[in-house]
């Protein structure tokens, strides 16, 4: 794909491009190339960048801004999410509404993961909202899986949990991987603080093992982490959490994930 769009010498093919490649780069958790081929991403425009049911544009710099988190550019991060939202606010014509879920949907992800549930909770009863009206099967149930997510960090365990069991359920019998160890680790981390240790501990190590299996290492340092805050509650072994972390913080600082990176020191530092 880059090397076509290289080869023909387009701006526009490659800013398309980059919006493929930028992707898939942060899916394999290779956050730095995944930012400056979004950057370029952000510039995606002409035919080609109508040929998506979403504005690549808008779509890549939702995403931008939860790679620029993850670097801990917070400033920078803030401004591509602020840019995506006015800008998917603004769209008319026939990529509009799927490129308004796109983004709420991206935007509650980049909530969830900067540990602020109320407002990823909004974004994902928009994204739910816009694939309502327009029977948007992907955003139906990535919403509903971002919408558990929120919900069960605000401590509404009856109606998270029961909600997340079902939009996995959904999500596996539509074929879909993608964000799988992902959201199972949020659900394994709802499963925990909903004082279910068991069912956390193996949801965890599912997500680990699909995250393995499939080659999405975006999420691996973070399941590390969550895993050893399972087992340090669980009486486990000292030696055991630390080694659960020690991968985490490896993980992390191997892909350039500061974020992650500082959540797994911390957990190592003791209190």
């Amino acid at each position: 794909c880059l090397a076509l769009a290289d080869a023909s010498n387009s701006s526009e093919l490659r800013a398309v491009a980059a919006a493929i490649s930028g992707s898939q780069y942060v899916y394999v958790g290779r956050w730095a190339e995944a930012e400056a081929e979004l950057e370029l991403a952000t510039h995606a425009a002409g035919p080609a960048a109508q040929a998506f049911p979403q504005d690549p544009a808008l779509a890549s710099r939702v995403l931008l801004a939860v790679v620029k988190w993850v670097l801990g550019k917070n400033d920078e991060a803030t401004r591509e999410l602020e840019l995506a939202l006015s800008g998917a606010a603004a769209l008319s014509g026939r990529q509009a509404e799927f490129t308004r879920a796109y983004v709420y949907c991206f935007a509650a992800w980049y909530a969830q993961l900067a540990d602020d549930p109320a407002r990823a909770l909004g974004f994902a009863q928009q994204a739910l909202a816009v694939a309502q009206r327009n029977n948007f099967e992907t955003w139906l149930g990535a919403g509903a899986l971002h919408l558990a997510g929120a919900l069960t960090e605000l401590g509404d365990f009856a109606s998270g949990l029961p909600l997340f069991a079902q939009a996995l359920g959904g999500w596996r019998a539509a074929g879909a991987e993608l964000m799988l160890p992902y959201f199972l680790g949020r659900y394994g981390r709802a499963l925990a603080r909903a004082a279910q240790p068991a069912e956390a501990l193996a949801t965890l190590e599912q997500a680990l093992a699909g995250g393995a299996a499939n080659g999405e290492a975006f999420y691996q340092a973070e399941l590390h982490r969550l895993v050893a805050e399972v087992l340090s509650g669980n009486g486990t072994t000292p030696e055991r959490v630390g080694a659960e972390l020690a991968s985490a913080r490896r993980i992390a600082s191997q892909q350039g994930a500061t974020a992650f990176a500082a959540r797994a020191e911390k957990s190592l530092t003791p209190s």
